[in-house]
Order: C-alpha cells, then sequence, then structure tokens
C-alpha cells in the first residue's frame, strides 16, 4: 500500500468513465454537470500521470485505446468499490439508509416484488433497493462478496417468500416474514 498521495483524484476516475460511457467529451461533462473544457483538463492529466492515452479523439468521434480498455475497467471495479465505500458509511449511521442491494430467484421475482418493493420504499424512504434477479447459484455466489449479505429465497417450508436478514455467508441465514 502506497502512503503518498496518488497522482490521481476518484473524479478523475469518473470523467474518464463518464466519457468512456458516453464517447463524447461534451455529453460526458454534460452527465457529470461541468464545463467541458474542465472535464477535458482533468482527462489530459490523468492519461498525464498514467502515461497512458485512454482516448483516441477525432472531430466526430471518441474512441476507447486498446492501452484504455483494461485502465478503464479497473476505474469501474474502483468508482464501485469508492460507492460501496459510501453507502457501508451510510448504512453504519443507518441501517435502512443509502443502498442495499437484494438477489431474488427468477420464479420469485414476478410474485414478490410488486409487493415487497413498494412497501421497502414506503417503511424505509432513505433505501435504494438493488434489486439483483438470478439463479440460485449465482446469487450464493454473489452473495459471499456482498457486505453485509442478503436474499430473497422461495422456502421449501413455507410457501410465502421470506427475506433473509444480514448474515455472514458461512453461518445459517436468519429470516424474517415478508412485509
Amino acid at each position: 500500500m502506497r502512503w503518498s498521495p496518488h497522482p490521481l483524484t476518484l473524479r478523475q476516475l469518473q470523467y474518464a468513465l463518464a466519457v468512456a460511457e458516453h464517447r463524447s467529451f461534451r455529453r460526458a461533462a454534460a452527465a457529470c454537470r461541468v464545463a467541458q473544457p474542465s472535464l477535458s483538463a482533468q482527462i489530459a492529466q490523468l492519461e498525464e500521470a498514467l502515461g497512458v492515452n485512454l482516448f483516441e479523439r477525432d472531430r466526430r468521434r471518441v474512441l476507447v485505446t486498446s492501452a484504455g480498455a483494461p485502465l478503464l475497467e479497473r476505474m469501474r471495479r474502483l468508482a464501485a468499490e469508492a460507492d460501496d465505500l459510501v453507502d457501508a458509511a451510510v448504512r453504519a449511521r443507518d441501517p435502512f439508509a443509502g443502498t442495499m442491494r437484494i438477489g431474488v430467484i427468477p420464479t420469485v421475482a414476478p410474485y414478490l416484488l410488486p409487493e415487497i418493493a413498494p412497501a421497502l420504499r414506503a417503511a424505509y424512504p432513505k433505501l435504494t433497493v438493488v434489486w439483483v434477479e438470478d439463479k440460485t447459484r449465482v446469487l450464493r455466489d454473489l452473495l459471499a462478496r456482498l457486505d453485509p449479505p442478503r436474499s430473497l429465497r422461495a422456502r421449501p417450508e413455507r410457501a410465502a417468500a421470506l427475506i433473509a436478514a444480514p448474515c455472514k455467508p458461512t453461518s445459517a441465514p436468519r429470516v424474517a416474514p415478508q412485509l
């Protein structure tokens, strides 16, 4: 781990990700709510700090360079980790604020989410729920990486869907009845 200042900022990474997503400095600047010359200057500083051109520019388009593509993927992960850090701090202050990712299997989602989602919004207005719908195996793998882990699953012993409360991936989940 480096203790000296890094030659780049999270904001520069966000700008680069916006340019990569929008394929336009003008549209990226608008999305980031910053003047285009300011965004361009920050991208130039980032490229200089990294020693790599992230984008190939011409009058009509912006392309990600072959050297820039893997770096932008790492930037996406860093930005997601930074978002998760902020969300974890919000959850530390208020467990029902910030963003909560909840996995749900496809057989349960269409029946449960129309009732659960509005109830969660009403009960916890500061909470943003991101629903991840996938197969049990995929959700189990994702669950192992989430902090704190949460999931919705159908239980054979009960006809109604249940909410699995925060738990360690290695321990048995604690279950609360449907809202």
